[in-house]
């Protein structure tokens, strides 16, 4: 929700003189496991620049990389980066050296978002680890604000249909997990 946010914020441009697409900020998704292939395909995707068939990790690499370049990217945001820790520790090294080579490639920051067990997933390299700040979402409070989100989810999810009966049990459902310390995201700098 916040790499979206940030995204619709600094939208892509069309420039027609030089005919192409300026985008400053990519949010883009984990892949279930780190598999270098998926997310270069996942980039690609993203961007419009789909490769059909068996392609081998390196041509998937230059491709994104080339379009990536081409659409003058500042910075690549990566959300669900816990699910790195579905690999074994060599295909999470890989992957994370991956993220490390893309950052210094494009000259671009790096923001990762995911639960607590992703700060473990980016410990996993020492020098992609340095590279990044840990922050923390606060916990909610049962407040004014906790309600209007609450509310927003409700109407943005089609609940307001539910009985009356139910509402009691959304809430008191909806305040457990946002209280849920392990829920928190924490979103390095780039």
């Amino acid at each position: 929700m916040i790499a979206k946010r940030m995204a619709s914020k600094y939208p892509a441009q069309y420039n027609a003189e030089l005919g192409a697409t300026k985008t400053p900020i990519l949010p883009v998704q984990a892949p279930p496991a780190p598999d270098e292939s998926r997310f270069y395909q996942h980039i690609l995707a993203t961007i419009g620049a789909l490769m059909w068939g068996r392609h081998a990790v390196s041509e998937l690499e230059v491709r994104a990389l080339s379009h990536l370049r081409d659409m003058d990217l500042r910075m690549l945001m990566i959300d669900e980066v816990h699910n790195l820790l579905a690999g074994s520790y060599r295909e999470q090294r890989r992957f994370l050296i991956m993220l490390r080579f893309l950052a210094n490639d494009l000259c671009v920051s790096l923001v990762v978002f995911g639960v607590n067990e992703a700060l473990d997933a980016v410990r996993g390299d020492d020098h992609l680890a340095r590279r990044l700040d840990e922050h923390y979402l606060p916990l909610w409070e049962d407040d004014v604000e906790f309600s209007r989100l609450i509310q927003t989810l409700i109407a943005a999810m089609a609940l307001e249909r539910l009985c009356q009966f139910a509402w009691p049990w959304v809430l008191r459902s909806a305040n457990t997990v946002f209280r849920r310390p392990d829920l928190r995201r924490s979103r390095p700098k780039g």
